[in-house]
């Protein structure tokens, strides 16, 4: 898809590689600064036979952890990883079940996590961005009717800025 990837950490550039002359674990490495371990242990994340239409939406490393928004035919849901220190995938669980918050239409379609630890999860709801406090008590729809649907990427910057983009998705 690309020729050269640049890779930013923390606002600022580390690197620049030509694509076809890196491989996963190079650029897993120049993205955080250390070496990662690029597998999963499958035997502790066995798929089962109504995973099969999972989909991930969205990825966010943030605070040590991984939050993967994924959807399948039936449910949209947020879910966090610890991430371990030799790179691993720790113990998961669901930090937000969209579909039980906003109902069987919801789509979910962008995550972002702020450096508190709140997640904020981007749907095509009349109210589009939710906000899970980082303790993860219930999540409540952010500025109600001023933001429109459908939300299709977010992002967290530095400070307090949260980065919508609201664009139709298809």
């Amino acid at each position: 898809i690309s020729d050269r990837v640049t890779v930013l950490r923390r606002g600022k550039q580390v690197g620049t590689v030509v694509t076809k002359e890196v491989d996963e674990a190079g650029l897993a490495t120049l993205m955080v600064g250390r070496d990662v371990l690029l597998r999963v242990d499958k035997a502790q994340h066995t798929a089962t036979a109504g995973d099969a239409s999972l989909a991930v939406r969205d990825l966010v490393v943030a605070n040590g952890m991984l939050y993967v928004a994924s959807v399948t035919a039936e449910t949209a849901k947020v879910w966090r990883y610890a991430l371990n220190a030799d790179g691993t995938l720790g113990a998961g669980a669901v930090t937000v079940d969209v579909t039980a918050v906003l109902g069987p239409a919801a789509v979910l379609n962008a995550i972002a996590v702020a450096r508190d630890g709140t997640l904020f999860v981007g749907t095509n709801a009349a109210n589009p961005v939710l906000e899970v406090p980082a303790g993860g008590s219930t999540p409540v729809p952010l500025f109600p009717g001023v933001l429109r649907p459908p939300v299709s990427a977010m992002a967290w910057a530095a400070g307090s800025k949260l980065y919508v983009s609201q664009q139709a998705i298809g």
